[in-house]
């Protein structure tokens, strides 16, 4: 996701159900895909070509077309950096009510340190190369449904930051 990998000759929606026609998976249904453009903001974009489509919303085709497939298992690379915050919360939104209803597990690498805590069950911070885990965090912020925007609000959010930072390889205890 941290790269769209769209088709140039495809239109966005060609693009978003391409997985579904190389697979063979899950068949895709136009109402879902009218759907998924519209929750993501991109309905009047839908027949163009990506080349004249901004970096967010090649990003935003790339996970539709992920979230075609149908799977219970997201590997998301990076998936908000090209998203402007508000399309970013939004996405977020969407893809804890897809972790609930499909019972999916969703695992995301990301820099972020924000969207890891507010999405997150488990954090799980890497060691620079060659690679080992050098701490594993299980996530509690106490709300009774996840959400991105009340997760940055709970009282623990900056108790784990705060733990997060103190695993980075540049910081010292100074900052």
């Amino acid at each position: 996701m941290q790269d769209s990998l769209l088709l140039p000759w495809r239109t966005l929606e060609h693009n978003a159900t391409l997985g579904c026609e190389i697979t063979g998976g899950k068949p895709w249904d136009a109402r879902t895909v009218a759907e998924l453009f519209g929750t993501f903001g991109l309905a009047p974009f839908r027949h163009h070509l990506p080349d004249t489509a901004s970096a967010g919303m090649r990003q935003r085709v790339a996970l539709i077309r992920t979230l075609l497939l149908g799977s219970n298992v997201l590997l998301l690379d990076e998936p908000f950096s090209n998203l402007d915050y508000d399309i970013k919360l939004l996405v977020q939104r969407y893809l804890l009510n897809y972790q609930r209803t499909a019972e999916a597990t969703i695992c995301l690498v990301t820099h972020d340190i924000d969207d890891a805590i507010a999405l997150s069950d488990r954090v799980v911070i890497l060691s620079d190369q060659p690679t080992t885990v050098k701490a594993e965090l299980s996530i509690g912020l106490g709300l009774t449904d996840k959400d991105p925007v009340k997760a940055r609000k709970s009282d623990r959010f900056r108790d784990y930051f705060v733990e997060i930072i103190s695993h980075l390889k540049y910081l010292n205890d100074n900052a």
